[in-house]
């Protein structure tokens, strides 16, 4: 929101744009899948992922890509 000289407040529309990083629970519902099945899909099928000390995440692009190369034809989140 942004206030105008005269202390009118003036909204933009806002885009729904997909985060860049995905939680496990955010991947889990984008997915459909249970935790454990998420982190089954990282430690034995190259379900790529990024750590940041404990924390883990997932790449919205490289879900995507990794589900393209996997031949899935799913639209997700």
């Amino acid at each position: 929101m942004v206030t105008s000289a005269k202390g009118q407040i003036a909204s933009h529309e806002v885009t729904d744009v997909p985060p860049l990083l995905l939680t496990i629970p955010q991947v889990m519902r984008c997915m459909g899948l249970g935790r454990n099945k998420v982190y089954d899909l990282i430690q034995k099928e190259g379900l790529p992922v990024l750590r940041f000390g404990r924390a883990v995440r997932v790449s919205y692009v490289e879900l995507q890509k990794w589900l393209e190369r996997r031949g899935q034809n799913c639209v997700i989140c």
